[in-house]
């Protein structure tokens, strides 16, 4: 799990340009992408997939349809994620 946590963190940093823990930069990042300013992030997260039209009951599952959509097949969605964050 380390190394998906080590991709998860260099991609947040990346994307933001700033440094701090994988949760505050999810939340900066994710508020960046929806123009939200909440900081609960399972709303933002919501909100970020609705936006894109992933509008099911369920998160994990559309976190799951939403990654697929951009190329991210793998079996689960922590490997879905782990392809997302180490993507170039």
């Amino acid at each position: 799990m380390n190394q998906y946590n080590d991709a998860k963190l260099t991609f947040l940093e990346n994307a933001t340009l700033q440094t701090g823990s994988s949760n505050d930069l999810e939340v900066l990042w994710l508020q960046a992408e929806t123009l939200s300013t909440t900081d609960d992030l399972n709303d933002l997260w919501r909100e970020h997939l609705d936006q894109l039209g992933f509008t099911g009951n369920l998160l994990n599952d559309d976190q799951s349809d939403w990654l697929a959509s951009l190329g991210f097949t793998a079996n689960t969605l922590n490997e879905q994620f782990m392809e997302f964050y180490s993507a170039p």
